[in-house]
């Protein structure tokens, strides 16, 4: 595969959220390799996978590809978006070792599976789950099914939103019959997306909400010790004091030193929908001083900078009150604003804006054409005994999703950089 390092440690591939080495973009990659169906491929050391999966896809049929490692928990996390995203056509080939056992081989495949729309979104899907007659796939079936318990439920906007976004990646739990396992299944995948938090259970599906601030701690590499604290803002109307706070407590779980005149550092950027803020100390500690240490120095000369110094500088960052004073919170998103819709408009908005939207250029715009109307009313409104959705000039669902769809494709897009972590 040439003399460029393709693959990523995996801490490099958490910090840098599995970017693509510097200048080599997947898209670059498949053009340098020019890879043609059928075709065997090695990659020597896959790191984070982030060339692995698609290039299994660009083999496609007949094809595969090798990927050694010394480190059988690199080839596990190679694996591990396929088994998220339920890539059925990725075969896992035999783990194989050389002759002294110290590197790993793990061959990927692509075989052929027959694939048909599904009803509702019409995207290909492998197999289908038959609803009320028609034939949909599992992330549909999801939707509707959630969809139709938050009908009956007392939830807001800001609990819809994400909620029915989530939904998209419960097509395993709808395939669980018994509420309680689907219940203890739902906590789980809850915890896999650190952005929301868990509202309640409604038949064993989970309700959440966004956490308005989301901190992660960032790690010198090999080591336990805290290199950096990161806050991860999700919306404008983040709360700079409640951010500060989770900060401290998050100093205070690390037992990390913050005294009154610490000097710190801090950096900012808006990147993938989120204002992110990398507050240190002034100096790092030198790599080969890492093992000296069982656990972090309590001296100025590596400490923090207190909680109310950083409450200052988020809401001089973000801006507070109208548009026109606001900084970098006018890019982020509105949830938990105080003027919402009500509970039925927005679970049909996203419902029609997920299953038949359509991203423009200049607008984006739902078509009602074809049988968008049947399936909803089919699917979703005749169940929870709604009044039908209609074609009219007049029905105001539609203009609904088109309002909802930058909400709505923000809070897909949000979960996505969780389901990368």
């Amino acid at each position: 595969m040439g003399q460029e390092p393709l693959g990523l440690p995996v801490w490099a591939a958490l910090l840098r959220g599995e970017l693509p080495h510097l200048f080599i973009t997947r898209g670059r990659l498949r053009e340098i390799l020019a890879s043609r169906h059928g075709e065997r491929v090695l990659e020597v050391g896959p790191g984070a996978g982030y060339y692995a999966l698609p290039m299994t896809w660009w083999l496609e049929l007949g094809g595969s590809l090798d990927v050694p490692d010394v480190q059988q928990k690199m080839l596990d996390h190679v694996m591990r978006p396929a088994d998220r995203r339920r890539r059925r056509a990725v075969r896992i080939g035999a783990r194989m070792t050389n002759p002294d056992g110290d590197i790993k081989i793990l061959e990927l495949s692509f075989e052929p599976v027959e694939t048909k729309p599904c009803g509702s979104c019409l995207v290909p899907t492998e197999w289908v789950v038959r609803r009320q007659g028609v034939e949909i796939c599992d992330s549909c079936s999801a939707l509707f099914w959630v969809a139709e318990l938050l009908f009956d439920c007392d939830v807001t906007e800001a609990e819809i939103i994400p909620t029915l976004a989530l939904s998209l990646r419960m097509g395993a739990l709808a395939e669980q019959r018994d509420t309680n396992t689907r219940g203890a299944a739902a906590r789980k995948l809850v915890k896999e997306y650190p952005s929301v938090e868990l509202v309640k259970l409604l038949g064993g599906f989970p309700v959440v909400r966004f956490r308005p601030v989301v901190a992660d701690v960032i790690r010198y590499p090999g080591s336990q010790l805290a290199k950096r604290i990161r806050l991860k803002t999700l919306t404008r109307f983040a709360n700079p004091e409640k951010a500060a706070r989770s900060y401290r407590s998050v100093l205070t779980q690390e037992k990390l030193p913050s005294f009154k005149w610490s000097p710190g550092s801090t950096s900012w950027e808006y990147r993938d929908f989120q204002f992110i803020v990398d507050i240190g100390p002034k100096y790092d500690i030198h790599p080969g001083r890492l093992d000296h240490f069982s656990e972090y120095p309590k001296i100025p000369h590596y400490s923090f900078p207190t909680h109310l110094a950083i409450a200052g500088i988020l809401r001089g960052l973000l801006g507070q009150g109208q548009h026109k004073n606001l900084l970098f919170g006018e890019l982020l998103g509105d949830y938990g604003r105080s003027t919402r819709q009500s509970r039925d408009k927005t679970i049909m908005a996203c419902v029609l804006w997920c299953i038949r939207g359509k991203r423009g250029e200049d607008r984006n715009r739902m078509s009602r054409k074809g049988n968008t109307v049947d399936i909803v009313n089919g699917l979703l409104l005749d169940i929870v005994e709604k009044g039908h959705l209609t074609t009219s000039r007049n029905e105001s669902a539609w203009r609904d999703a088109e309002k909802m769809s930058d909400r709505f494709d923000r809070a897909r897009a949000l979960l996505g950089q969780d389901s990368r972590l």
